[in-house]
C-alpha cells in the first residue's frame, strides 16, 4: 500500500502544471503586443490569461543559476534606476510549490493607476516569471492567489560549490552557479561561481575562484603576475590593462596582487577585476567579471579584498 501510494505522489508531482488561472479567466496562447513587451526585458512569451482589464502573464528568461530572490531584487533595483519615482508597494519571498519559494514584486509607476505584481520561480538555467497587471480602480479580481500556483520544473543539481571552504566573503544575494562553464586545464582547478545580474543590463556578473598550485621555490609574485597577464593578452581581444599592483592580504600577513584590465571575449566586451593571493600551500585567484563600462559592484570588490586562503588566515 505505501509503495501505491508514493506512486501516486510521484505521479502527481511529475505532472504538476506550470500555472493554475483563476477559473473566469480565458487563455491567449500568442499576443504580440505582450510578447514583444516580455522580450525587451529578456523574456521569451509562453501564455497569457485575460478577465476584462486585467492581466497575467507567464515568460521564462535565462537564470544563469540564480536564485529567485537575487534576480527579482536586481531586476527591481534595474528598474528603479531607469524608471525614478516607482512606488514599491511590496518585495517578498512566497511559497511555492513543493516546499519551493519563489519571490515577489509588487510596484506601481510614476502618476500610473495600474499594479504590477511580479512572482520570479527559478528553475536550473531558467527563470520563470508569472507577472499580474490590474487597474487600482478594480483590483485583481481574485487573481493575486493565482500567481502563487506558478511551479517550474523541480531544478536539478549542479556542480557548485560541495562543502568547501570559501576563502573570501561570498556578497549577499549572490548565487553560487555551475563550475562546469569555467574554462581550466590542470594543475589550475575551478573552486566555485558566483552571479548576480547586473542593475544596468541584462548581463549576469560573475565572481570565479581559481586554484593553483603554490609558488615554486625561486618563483615571485611578480613574475608569476606577468606570465598571468601574458595569456591573458593572447585569450582577449583589445587587450587593456588598467591596474596592476601587489596587495596584502589576511590582515597584512600575505602577499597577494591586483589586476584590472579589459578585453573582448566571445564578442563581449568585458572588464574583470582579479586579486591573487599566494599561500603556502596553493595560490587563489578570485576574478570579478562585468559588461565594459559598466559600474563596479562595491560589495563584489569587497569581495576580493576578502581573498585569504585557509594557509593564510
Amino acid at each position: 500500500m505505501i509503495g501505491v501510494l508514493l506512486a501516486a505522489a510521484l505521479s502527481t508531482t511529475a505532472t504538476q502544471p506550470l500555472f493554475v488561472p483563476p477559473r473566469s479567466f480565458r487563455e491567449l496562447k500568442s499576443d504580440r503586443a505582450e510578447a514583444q513587451r516580455l522580450r525587451r526585458s529578456g523574456y521569451h512569451f509562453i501564455t497569457e490569461y485575460r478577465s476584462r482589464s486585467v492581466v497575467i502573464t507567464l515568460g521564462r528568461a535565462p537564470g544563469f543559476d540564480l536564485g529567485a530572490a537575487s534576480f527579482a531584487q536586481a531586476r527591481l533595483q534595474s528598474l528603479q534606476k531607469s524608471v525614478p519615482g516607482i512606488h514599491v508597494i511590496s518585495s517578498r519571498a512566497v511559497p511555492i510549490c513543493n516546499g519551493r519559494r519563489g519571490w515577489i514584486v509588487a510596484l506601481t509607476m510614476p502618476r500610473g493607476n495600474e499594479v504590477t505584481e511580479q512572482l520570479f520561480a527559478d528553475s536550473n538555467d531558467s527563470m520563470y516569471l508569472a507577472m499580474l497587471r490590474y487597474p487600482k480602480a478594480t483590483g485583481d479580481l481574485q487573481a493575486r492567489r493565482a500567481l502563487e500556483s506558478l511551479c517550474p520544473p523541480p531544478p536539478t543539481a549542479h556542480a557548485a560549490v560541495q562543502n568547501r571552504p570559501i576563502p573570501f566573503t561570498v556578497p549577499p544575494n549572490w548565487s553560487s552557479g555551475d563550475t562546469s562553464r569555467m574554462a581550466v586545464s590542470p594543475p589550475v582547478t575551478a573552486e566555485g561561481m558566483w552571479l548576480h545580474p547586473s542593475v544596468t543590463s541584462h548581463f549576469i556578473e560573475t565572481l570565479n575562484l581559481f586554484k593553483a598550485p603554490a609558488l615554486a621555490e625561486g618563483a615571485t609574485p611578480d613574475r608569476y603576475i606577468a606570465a598571468m597577464l601574458g595569456q591573458e593578452q593572447q585569450q582577449l581581444e583589445d587587450f587593456q590593462l588598467t591596474a596592476n599592483a601587489e596587495q596584502r592580504l589576511c590582515g597584512d600577513t600575505l602577499s597577494g596582487w591586483f589586476n584590472a584590465f579589459s578585453g573582448v571575449h566571445d564578442g563581449k566586451a568585458l572588464d574583470i577585476e582579479q586579486m591573487t593571493a599566494f599561500g603556502e600551500d596553493a595560490t587563489y585567484a578570485l576574478q570579478y567579471v562585468r559588461l565594459r563600462g559598466s559600474p563596479e559592484d562595491p560589495q563584489a570588490r569587497k569581495a576580493l579584498l576578502s581573498l585569504c586562503p585557509p594557509d593564510g588566515s
